[in-house]
């Protein structure tokens, strides 16, 4: 309930203070109620989001609000302010009540007008949501720890390709870019949003899009480090980051690469100047490593990461990171590295010891090159590859929810003797993790000297790796449920 300020006033100055008291307390209070609101479950317990208004009703209330405010519903899905006018306005004319109920149907209806409708609703109410994506059929929602699926009845949309594509059309709105059947892909980002979406043109099951949840934070920390790899691995880390190296991250989509890279990032000293460079802002490391000296570059469609890599030679870098490496831009790292600068980057790969040739393969599209020539400078320059792998337990069969568990798979040293050493090896195996080690080479041992530090790595031979506790219950539970079905 909004309270509502009363003030005796005997001349027009109190009474115009009095009302200005009125209206400060009364938006306090209620945006005091909209934050409440969005704490409150959005979903049944069958995993069926809950649809607030009929959308008969917001059909006609989209109507009046595109004739009444037509400048306030094209600026509103981009201006969180502009959005809140909305729903003060869908409040007060549709007469909802200004109690926790009323104040959710109106940011419900705010939402499906304006927003997003039903992957607003999935956000709020899980702020840990990091991968939506609709492939035409259903649509799966990921986070750090977690995958499950929504059928279009459980998302309770009638008619899920005009749904579909009034949200993908939205983002091309608002990106200014064109998403039709001459225009029928689309890479836009929005905030702490970025999405690619594919028009039914080349889509026969309808319109897909993928959406990728971006946030100024690091997901991957020392706190909850332990079920991706063990403690030593931050020391090494650390060493590896004051020591200085060029390092490759890889693994598959959605496996943790950029995260695990943020928090890489993150043990870099702050006298180091570091060069992030990305086709879109998806670290946002200037903001998460404020007092680092960092240039935060991004290509915007104008240049390549080829050019900024380039670019950025030419003021002074000690750290070079464009964060994900697809094409020729290969060759500009591997040149950097040969002149004494530092990287970290990622790419897709199956293991370790493909790293070097995928590099190869890279810079060959747009150099002609010596590949063998090229190889061994990657196998001289580049120190480290790690892979991240991702495994999935079966939490409820019936609801399709599945447990995440990302795991640093593989730190591999790399060398023109010996191709790829392995310092490092996690293994899952029918619910259990295993650890082995290994030697780092005299070379790096030595330039970790040069900078007074020692590491070595404790020694382990297939050893066991105890996990939090959560998680141990989780495998022993899917260890359990497999052996049973094999009985049955």
């Amino acid at each position: 309930m909004v309270i509502q300020v009363k003030e005796k006033a005997t001349n027009d100055t109190n009474d115009r203070l009095g009302k200005q008291l009125t209206a400060k307390v009364s938006t306090a209070l209620l945006n005091q109620q909209l934050k409440h609101a969005t704490e409150e479950p959005l979903e049944s317990d069958d995993g069926t989001l809950i649809k607030l208004v009929t959308d008969e009703e917001i059909i006609g209330i989209r109507e009046d609000l595109v004739s009444n405010y037509p400048e306030l519903v094209t600026e509103a899905f981009h201006s969180s302010a502009l959005r809140q006018k909305l729903v003060t306005i869908v409040l007060e004319e549709q007469r909802y009540g200004k109690n926790e109920i009323g104040i959710k149907k109106a940011e419900y209806v705010v939402d499906e007008i304006v927003g997003l409708g039903f992957i607003e609703q999935l956000l709020k109410n899980d702020d840990t949501i990091t991968d939506i994506g609709w492939n035409g059929t259903f649509l799966t929602v990921e986070n750090a720890t977690q995958r499950r699926f929504y059928t279009a009845d459980q998302l309770q949309i009638r008619d899920p390709e005009t749904a579909i594509f009034r949200i993908v059309k939205k983002f091309a709105d608002a990106a200014g870019k064109p998403f039709s059947r001459t225009d029928p892909i689309l890479d836009s980002v929005l905030g702490k949003l970025r999405v690619n979406a594919i028009h039914k043109v080349l889509s026969p099951s309808g319109t897909t899009f993928s959406l990728r949840v971006v946030r100024p934070r690091l997901a991957l920390t020392m706190e909850n480090f332990s079920d991706f790899a063990p403690a030593y691995i931050i020391d090494f880390l650390k060493v590896i980051m004051k020591t200085g190296c060029m390092a490759i991250i890889g693994g598959e989509t959605g496996s943790g690469k950029t995260e695990f890279m943020k928090l890489m990032l993150s043990f870099i000293p702050k006298t180091d100047r570091i060069f992030m460079i990305e086709d879109v802002p998806e670290t946002h490391i200037k903001k998460i490593l404020p007092e680092n000296d960092i240039f935060s570059l991004v290509t915007g469609g104008v240049v390549t990461i080829s050019d900024l890599v380039a670019a950025s030679l030419r003021n002074y870098p000690k750290w070079i990171v464009p964060s994900e490496t697809r094409g020729p831009e290969a060759y500009e790292m591997i040149q950097a590295a040969r002149t004494g600068h530092r990287g970290v980057t990622s790419l897709h790969g199956p293991n370790c010891r493909s790293y070097p040739r995928r590099l190869v393969t890279m810079s060959g599209m747009g150099y002609s090159i010596n590949e063998t020539a090229v190889e061994e400078d990657v196998l001289t320059y580049v120190d480290f590859g790690f892979h991240i792998k991702t495994a999935y337990i079966e939490i409820d069969r019936e609801k399709l929810i599945f447990h995440k568990v990302r795991y640093l798979s593989e730190i591999v040293e790399y060398s023109t003797e010996k191709i790829a050493t392995t310092l490092f090896k996690q293994v899952l195996n029918n619910g259990t993790f295993y650890e082995t080690t290994g030697l780092l080479s005299e070379e790096y041992v030595s330039r970790m000297g040069e900078h007074f530090i020692d590491f070595a790595f404790p020694k382990r031979e297939q050893s066991v790796l105890t996990k939090s506790p959560e998680l141990t219950s989780l495998l022993q539970k899917a260890v359990e449920e497999a052996g049973n079905t094999h009985e049955n």
